[in-house]
């Protein structure tokens, strides 16, 4: 083994005036038994063609511990392309439906009631704040008694707190609201490659979380925004059922 790596790195060496390219996949490709990240080499015929390949480190340091794993980057990226381009397409055809859904006026009267109490609750939070913050200075200027000023601010400060509560929730049902819409962050994602026909290493660390490669070099791809996807398809569904 030593031998081999030895010959390897020498052999490396005199070819070290090829062009060495960037890894766009790093810390992206994963063995699919050890886990581990898979390692890129770089290889060079005898004809001095220079080429790249994934290998298990595990397999490497002892070839009983993992299933050896060897798949060349240039047969990879295609696989990998072709499996965005086709989250790309579903994300847009995801896009036009969910607009389409969303268009209705029941929707649009329900999103502008949970933006009007949202609204409503802001102004009760800032007048009741305002109240509260004024009570002291009354108080100073004898325009109240000492338990009148006790009782109203423990009154202001519970409106206020309510007042917040009631945001917090608001706001996190909006949230969960932008789920259903075109600012879905799968489809946002996917979205903003539209076009695109070459894997490049912003693209693939925007959408890609692991690629995991067996023994076969089959591979598994596990994408980013899963549970997004999930939350929009089960939304899309509750309303083909009349949700």
């Amino acid at each position: 083994m030593r031998q081999r790596n030895e010959e390897y790195f020498e052999k490396l060496g005199r070819f070290s005036y090829l062009e060495t390219t960037e890894n766009i996949l790093k810390g992206l490709i994963y063995c699919a038994d050890c886990k581990r990240p898979l390692v890129r080499y770089k290889n060079v015929s005898h004809n001095k063609k220079l080429w790249y390949t994934f290998i298990c480190q595990t397999h490497s340091n002892d070839i009983t511990s993992c299933p050896k794993k060897n798949i060349r980057e240039d047969a990879l990226i295609p696989m990998l392309m072709q499996a965005i381009q086709t989250q790309i397409e579903l994300a847009a055809d995801m896009d036009e439906l969910v607009r389409r859904v969303n268009s209705s006026p029941k929707h649009r009267k329900r999103t502008a009631d949970l933006q009007g109490r949202l609204d409503s609750a802001k102004k009760t939070l800032k007048r009741y704040n305002n109240l509260y913050d004024s009570l002291y200075q009354n108080y100073v200027d004898k325009l109240m008694t000492e338990q009148e000023y006790i009782t109203l601010k423990s009154r202001y400060r519970a409106e206020a707190e309510e007042a917040e509560r009631l945001i917090e929730a608001l706001t996190r049902q909006q949230a969960e609201e932008s789920e259903h819409t075109p600012e879905n962050r799968f489809l946002t994602a996917f979205g903003s490659f539209k076009g695109e026909d070459t894997l490049t290493k912003e693209m693939a660390q925007a959408l890609i979380e692991h690629v995991y490669v067996d023994g076969s070099s089959n591979i598994e791809i596990v994408f980013r925004y899963r549970d997004e996807y999930r939350a929009l398809c089960t939304y899309l569904e509750g309303k083909e059922n009349g949700a």
